[in-house]
């Protein structure tokens, strides 16, 4: 049971850690294309 939970909850932080990164991304993305019309 323990290791089923640890095992969901990892799986869990590493989608969490994926989706963050895409989001940083996308903003670092857009902060270049503000600054360049500025």
């Amino acid at each position: 049971m323990e290791s089923g939970k640890s095992g969901r909850v990892i799986a869990i932080e590493k989608t969490l850690a994926r989706t963050s990164l895409q989001t940083i991304k996308e903003v670092k993305k857009y902060a270049s294309k503000n600054s360049a019309y500025r």
